[in-house]
């Protein structure tokens, strides 16, 4: 008897005290996107795009993100037009998890397998750099926010 009110009582203590932790919302949802799709939203809009390949279950990835977004929030009223492309082989939802749980707000496409063939977007993270319709640059791997910010901010128009 003694421990079944003890376990109410650490269950409800649990949940008080998590109701009050949130995690960061997203403002960004993750979509599903054709390849079509994909290459008119990135490759046939005017100006520079810079597109960063990922995936929810990776390591790299998911530690990069924060100074991704920190860099993003910087320049993006300077014209940096950043994406999301996930290569989740499962459908949207994983990195959807991801980009509610980082509070990721550029936008995020996912393309999985299809699109990973497509931009030849292995190893991640990695960044590709498009302007005029077509990738200038590729960076493989995870950034540091220092390089991040020069890199992007030498991309700007």
């Amino acid at each position: 008897m003694k421990q079944r009110a003890l376990l109410t009582a650490l269950s409800l203590l649990l949940a008080v005290f998590c109701a009050g932790v949130r995690a960061p919302q997203a403002a960004s949802r993750v979509q599903s996107a054709s390849l079509e799709e994909i290459d008119a939203l990135l490759f046939k809009r005017p100006g520079p795009a810079v597109i960063v390949g990922m995936a929810s279950w990776c390591g790299p990835c998911k530690e990069e993100l924060p100074d991704l977004l920190a860099v993003y929030a910087a320049l993006k009223d300077k014209g940096l037009r950043l994406y999301g492309l996930s290569i989740d082989f499962e459908g949207p939802e994983p990195m959807q998890d991801v980009a509610d749980a980082y509070g990721v707000d550029f936008p995020v496409i996912w393309g999985g397998e299809d699109a990973m063939r497509q931009y030849a977007l292995f190893p991640i993270p990695m960044m590709l750099f498009v302007r005029d319709g077509r990738i200038v640059e590729r960076i493989s791997g995870k950034s540091s926010r220092q390089e991040l910010e020069k890199r992007l901010a030498a991309f700007l128009p």
